[in-house]
């Protein structure tokens, strides 16, 4: 079996022994948060997935995460934007981390996790995480922020590996 479809059997007898059929996904921009949506939508259906995008202020990285979300053909409905500016940048001024990069960064994928968990929430699905092993063995990430999900599909590969995959399942 391909490596795709073990992942697609795992989402989905994740769902089934946590009695979720629907899941939202966070959506940057980047390849692996466009792989795990694909992935997702591939295992549960768009109809069963939303897409969640987080933009900090106006970011270019909202028309890259369009094109992860238009070819994963995810309903308008359930397409969801929430801009975090305002609010992240008031607990960053709060906390005096407005000049610090590193914790503004933190400040940031917290505020993300946040609304993506409360949206899950509100909407009774499960949240597909995006984190690959490159990022986790280097501690590339923000603990209770973007490794913040219910399950990991790609968590296992490689960013190599993530490319490789994303290629195959035709992500753009």
């Amino acid at each position: 079996m391909p490596e795709s479809g073990k992942i697609i059997k795992f989402i989905q007898e994740t769902f089934t022994q946590q009695g979720f059929s629907k899941a939202i996904v966070s959506v940057s921009g980047g390849i692996d948060s466009a792989t795990s949506l694909l992935l997702a939508v591939k295992a549960l259906g768009k109809d069963n997935v939303y897409s969640l995008q987080l933009p900090y202020k106006k970011h270019q990285s909202m028309a890259l995460s369009d094109l992860a979300i238009e070819p994963a053909g995810i309903p308008k409905n359930q397409r969801l934007v929430i801009n975090i500016g305002r609010a992240a940048d008031k607990l960053a001024i709060k906390l005096n981390a407005k000049k610090d990069k590193v914790r503004l960064g933190n400040i940031l994928a917290r505020v993300r996790m946040i609304c993506l968990f409360d949206l899950a929430k509100k909407l009774g699905v499960l949240v597909v995480g995006t984190e690959n092993k490159s990022e986790k063995m280097l501690g590339y990430f923000t603990r209770f922020g973007d490794e913040a999900s219910d399950l990991e599909p790609i968590v296992h590969l490689y960013k190599t590996e993530v490319i490789k995959l994303a290629k195959e399942l035709g992500v753009p």
